[in-house]
């Protein structure tokens, strides 16, 4: 039981994974054999995310855009729980003028 009563939040990684690494099927190559290891052994939800431009390049370099689009959509659904308020801030860019202080960090 979870805290109100309710059961625990499944884990979410098994999935993500599943989803990353059905992504990479169909793909040869170092890249892909590379990005598969790294997709099996991920510890973390935040490890997969990162590696989510690496796997659409090389779809999109292997097969297509649209494909890598495709398969980056099974793969980003286990993301979108995610509502802004758990999201970090975004800093502020800095006014059109184009000087800033070093300390500002610019999007």
């Amino acid at each position: 039981m979870w805290l109100s009563g309710k059961t625990a939040p499944a884990d979410p990684l098994p999935a993500t994974r599943t989803d990353f690494l059905a992504a990479l099927d169909g793909l040869a190559g170092r890249g892909a054999q590379d990005l598969r290891l790294r997709g099996e052994h991920a510890q973390s939800m935040r490890e997969l995310w990162h590696l989510r431009a690496e796997l659409y390049n090389l779809i999109a370099r292997q097969l297509n855009q649209a494909e890598a689009e495709r398969r980056l959509a099974q793969v980003n659904r286990h993301f979108t729980a995610q509502t802004s308020a758990q999201r970090p801030p975004r800093t502020r860019a800095p006014a059109p003028s184009g000087h800033h202080h070093p300390s500002e960090t610019i999007f």
